[in-house]
């Protein structure tokens, strides 16, 4: 056999064997295609994925998995919880937890569960059982004695003594003023805003606390005596006089279920607007100023 004909069967004149040319343009050829196609199947998805029907889909998909975490999650129990936060005024001086469970419930939030007024502890809580307890409601009967009427002081006096007295203990909730002093020569500008936002941590601790012990099986109402009491509280427990007293909640183990409460129309309590965009990227893609964006008004109503 000559050496041309060794090399056309694919074998060098020395027998050493040579690469095959076909194969190797067949790989060649498949490995140049894989890109383009992967190319075009990118692009194809990105097409679905911003059409309407397909986003469509997806968030009703997304609906329907944040429905089953919620079902299986916290919400329901902490909503439930809210609802049947109602104010309690039949309570007995019994209690169902022990009254360190109280004093842990009570701080609990003014320190870690609910947000500050820009990072300052403007609100204070103060828990009174026992004979301290029944001291309160006696500077508030000796306070309003000489302000108000006979007639009226005589209402008062059965509503403190059956109702608020009557229950385990109070708590007291304070706004320390001298935080939100600080910050209204820290940041001028918002002088007048600190006092109303302080409010607002006062008002979220309040709920919290009120909550929780609706939570534990006591029964609690909100009562605002202050400020007429405020100078005869600090002065028997010997709180600061930058604390302004803002509000005190009787609780104790309720002894009838609270009467029937009647709600307005939601609607005629509060309206909101949902802005739900329909629109998708492929859409503001193709229209002419690059920027046009479509929405639509979702009407619907809330409740607090």
């Amino acid at each position: 056999m000559t050496s041309s004909e060794s090399t056309r069967k694919g074998h060098a004149s020395d027998g050493a064997t040579l690469p095959s040319a076909r194969p190797q343009a067949r790989g060649g050829t498949f490995s140049g295609v894989l890109p383009i196609v992967g190319a075009v199947v990118v692009l194809l998805l990105a097409f679905l994925f911003n059409t309407e029907p397909f986003q469509q889909a997806f968030n009703t998909a997304q609906t329907s998995a944040s429905s089953d975490v919620s079902s299986t999650g916290t919400s329901d129990a902490f909503l439930a919880a809210v609802k049947t936060r109602r104010s309690i005024y039949t309570i007995t001086s019994e209690s169902p937890i022990p009254d360190d469970k109280v004093v842990q419930i009570v701080p609990t939030p003014s320190n870690t569960s609910r947000p500050p007024s820009t990072r300052s502890r403007p609100a204070c809580a103060v828990v009174l059982f026992g004979d301290a307890h029944q001291k309160l409601w006696q500077i508030v009967l000796h306070t309003l004695k000489p302000k108000v009427s006979p007639e009226q002081y005589e209402m008062t006096e059965a509503k403190v003594t059956s109702s608020f007295a009557a229950g385990h203990g109070t708590v007291l909730f304070f706004e320390d003023s001298a935080p939100v002093t600080a910050l209204q020569t820290a940041y001028p500008s918002y002088a007048d805003k600190f006092p109303g936002w302080a409010q607002h941590t006062s008002g979220m601790l309040q709920f919290i606390v009120w909550t929780t012990l609706e939570n534990e099986g006591l029964g609690a109402s909100l009562q605002h005596y202050a400020p007429l009491i405020t100078p005869q509280v600090l002065a028997a427990w010997g709180l600061p006089d930058t604390w302004e007293l803002v509000a005190q909640m009787p609780f104790g183990t309720p002894s009838a279920p609270p009467g029937e409460k009647t709600f307005s129309p939601v609607e005629d309590r509060i309206k909101f607007s949902v802005y739900r965009r329909v629109s998708t990227a492929w859409d503001a893609w193709r229209s002419p100023d690059r920027s046009a964006r479509s929405f639509e008004i979702e009407k619907s109503c809330g409740q607090i």
